[in-house]
């Protein structure tokens, strides 16, 4: 779709790299730091929503 974010924090090589798309903002992680900051328990309540490629 071509859209790009507004704003990105986290350097290339990083371990963690914030995307914000105002509707959405997206984290993406390395598996170990996933695993270290396990964010999905600090959200245990919230819905989750499982998103792969090709999903728009």
């Amino acid at each position: 779709h071509g859209r790009l974010p507004q704003r990105v924090e986290g350097l290339p090589g990083a371990r963690w790299i914030l995307m914000d798309y105002l509707d959405v903002v997206v984290h993406v992680f390395t598996p170990e730091t996933r695993e270290y900051y396990r964010l999905e328990q600090l959200w245990g309540e919230a819905p989750a929503r499982a998103v792969g490629a090709g999903t728009a």
